[in-house]
């Protein structure tokens, strides 16, 4: 959104549906925050814990600010 990209909703099921939904949307890259993926959707928050992702999955970058982290992961189907 604020980079002037198109945006979606985040997905709100298991991780299978939400590979579906990446490719299904065309979604290349996936925002991950310890705030939001709490309320949003506790089933993926491995997304955010786990050091090994699923192999279509991989890490951009990773920040923490504040005691909250966020990763930028990048989905290759």
């Amino acid at each position: 959104y604020y980079a002037g990209c198109d945006w979606n909703v985040f997905y709100w099921g298991e991780y299978p549906g939400l590979i579906d939904y990446l490719k299904e949307r065309g979604i290349r890259y996936l925002v991950v925050d310890s705030y939001k993926i709490h309320m949003i959707n506790p089933a993926l928050r491995f997304l955010l814990t786990s050091d090994s992702l699923p192999p279509e999955l991989s890490v951009v970058r990773e920040i923490e600010f504040g005691g909250r982290k966020t990763r930028l992961l990048e989905y290759r189907p």
